[in-house]
């Protein structure tokens, strides 16, 4: 058997330890004791109630008149972050959205964005507009340099309706919007009767049928005339060039594009800083605020009162007996704390320190890991309960070292009557060569698992771990027919 020893022994440093162990908790419950002890002598018929002066009264409504207006300006603060602010960045944000989707959106569907500046397949014709009369041709106002999207000029002559660009659409035998069409149509002025036609595809033939179409319109809507123009080419050009033009277009609108990214995420950020910090200083502010308006009030209160209810006793003896009741309420809060560590190690049924785990068990006590968070005492504690003072890290690496130096080759998996929470503080120390089973009492698939292993290491807690589950886990590995290798103590 593993538990050979069922006593409880309690050694005199272990109850030192643990008395150092819960001297927070000790300290804090005799000092609230020893307060209430002290209020509790403070009052009765020989309290007295401070009498304020007018000054402090002046005093205290001057506080309260300069809290009340650091409240307003937080709350105008806060107003302004919430109802200006951040619905303006909001609306930034979705200007930014719609420009970085447009030039996303023109990117992806525009012709003319995709052609190869370098390989740009062009076809070109240009006409010159005659009539017997020899005057120019009126147009309308248009301006001496190219202009591109046939709205100069040839528009004026033959307009380019949805119906022109469809044709021209199917003549290029493409699936895009009407608009991205217009865009490889180009119409140049050269002077005042010459007109230049250009369309610009990937595949310089099926521009030179666009170029065509375009002429043809242009012959048809001059035949139409009453001026006697005509429409005569005196020079074409269809095949590849390199096009600095579109080049620019192209390296442009990727800057745009990169630009209104930039743009959007700066809005953002703005966004969350007004969110994140902004706005969250402004609530703390303000909360900070309405704490110093209440304190100041609360204060005024109590000046006001005390005035009007000035006490005749005296000080002295209501601190006699608050000294006095608050001296015997610590003795006693310091009694009443050392029976309760005491019996709590009597009765409490946990494994307390490594002391019990040794004399309880025959099997070893492979290693300690302390707490990551070190307590008050800390190496005084270890020297009672006769542990090595190691930091966190220090004593893992130690245990790991220990637990596979005795485990060698056997297949050991580790267990815990406090389940996978405890096991998974040593699982990092081990790197993954001695796994987890479980809890063996409480979870059926641990059980079960049990077989592939030789032996198990428990994994327990001082102060938490229960002694009868540590036995019962014990005696459930024995009826296993496997060994218990050792303990590691958290």
């Amino acid at each position: 058997m593993n538990n050979e020893n069922t006593e409880i022994t309690i050694r005199l440093s272990d109850l030192c330890a643990a008395f150092l162990r819960a001297f927070k908790p000790i300290l804090l419950f005799v000092l609230i004791l020893s307060l209430l002890g002290a209020l509790y002598g403070a009052r009765g018929p020989r309290e007295t109630q401070t009498t304020s002066s007018v000054e402090q009264i002046r005093e205290a409504e001057a506080a309260l008149v300069d809290a009340e207006r650091a409240r307003d300006d937080a709350q105008k603060t806060l107003d302004r972050i919430l109802e200006i602010e951040i619905p303006t960045a909001e609306r930034e944000i979705e200007h930014r959205e719609s420009l970085a989707r447009g030039w996303r959106e023109y990117m992806d569907n525009s012709i003319w964005y995709s052609l190869d500046p370098f390989h740009l397949g062009v076809s070109r014709v240009t006409v010159l507009l005659e009539s017997e009369t020899e005057e120019p041709l009126i147009v309308g106002e248009i301006a001496p340099e190219a202009t591109s999207g046939a709205t100069i000029a040839y528009a004026q002559i033959t307009p380019v309706d949805l119906e022109m660009m469809e044709s021209i659409r199917q003549i290029l035998q493409v699936d895009a919007d009407l608009a991205y069409i217009n865009e490889l149509m180009r119409v140049t002025v050269i002077s005042e009767n010459v007109v230049e036609i250009c369309v610009c595809f990937d595949d310089p033939n099926l521009a030179k049928q666009a170029t065509d179409f375009m002429l043809e319109r242009l012959q048809a809507s001059l035949a139409e005339r009453e001026d006697g123009y005509t429409a005569q080419v005196v020079g074409e050009y269809t095949g590849y060039e390199v096009n600095t033009y579109l080049m620019g277009i192209q390296n442009n609108s990727s800057k745009s594009y990169t630009t209104a990214i930039s743009d959007l995420q700066k809005a953002e950020q703005v966004l969350q800083n007004l969110n994140s910090t902004n706005r969250a200083n402004a609530e703390t502010v303000l909360n900070d605020a309405n704490a110093a308006v209440a304190k100041a009030e609360t204060q005024l209160q109590k000046l006001l009162q005390d005035q009007a209810n000035s006490s005749t006793a005296g000080f002295r003896g209501n601190l006699k007996s608050a000294l006095r009741y608050g001296i015997l309420f610590f003795v006693l809060g310091l009694f009443l704390s050392c029976v309760t560590v005491f019996l709590t190690m009597v009765f409490s049924g946990k494994l307390q320190n490594v002391n019990c785990a040794l004399t309880r068990y025959a099997f070893p006590v492979i290693g300690i890991i302390p707490r990551k968070k070190k307590r008050w005492f800390e190496k005084t504690i270890c020297k009672l309960e006769g542990e090595p003072y190691q930091d966190y890290e220090s004593a893992g690496r130690a245990t790991a070292q220990s637990l596979l130096s005795i485990v060698g080759e056997r297949k050991v998996a580790l267990v815990s009557s406090e389940g996978d929470r405890l096991i998974q503080a040593v699982l990092p120390f081990v790197d993954g060569k001695i796994p987890a089973c479980g809890d063996l009492l409480k979870d059926a698939e641990a059980v079960k698992a049990a077989d592939r292993f030789e032996g198990f290491v428990l994994v327990e807690a001082k102060g938490k771990s229960q002694v009868g589950l540590i036995d019962a886990e014990t005696r459930r590995i024995q009826s296993l027919g496997k060994n218990v290798e050792g303990m590691i103590l958290l």
